[in-house]
C-alpha cells in the first residue's frame, strides 16, 4: 500500500470541497425552476375539475409541480386513477403550450 502525503491528501479534499459547492450551485439552480402548483394552474389552457383543484390546493405536500409522484397524489383523499389521468394529460398539454 501506498502512503498518501500531506500534500496529496489537503489537494484531494480541496477537490471534494469544490464538489461539493459544484453539487449545491446545481440543486439551488434546479429547486429555482420548479412550477409552483398556483402558477401552474393560473396559466392552464382548460379549466381542472373541483376534485384535482381540491387535492392539489389542500394538500400541503404539493408545492411544486415537479415534485409530484403518482404515489404520493394516489396516497391523497378523493384521488384515483381517473384524476391522476386528468393531471397527467393537463401537464402534458402546458408543456406542450410552453414548448
Amino acid at each position: 500500500m501506498e502512503n498518501v502525503s500531506k500534500s496529496e491528501y489537503l489537494s484531494a479534499l480541496a477537490i471534494v470541497e469544490r464538489y461539493h459547492k459544484q453539487l449545491h450551485a446545481q440543486i439551488d439552480f434546479l429547486s429555482c425552476h420548479k412550477t409552483p402548483i398556483e402558477d401552474w394552474f393560473a396559466n392552464l389552457p382548460e379549466e381542472p375539475s373541483g376534485r384535482l383543484k381540491n387535492i392539489l390546493f389542500h394538500n400541503p405536500p404539493f408545492e411544486y409541480l415537479e415534485d409530484i409522484t403518482k404515489y404520493q397524489f394516489l396516497r391523497q383523499r378523493n384521488a384515483g386513477e381517473v384524476t391522476w389521468t386528468e393531471f397527467e394529460k393537463l401537464k402534458n398539454i402546458s408543456r406542450e403550450v410552453k414548448e
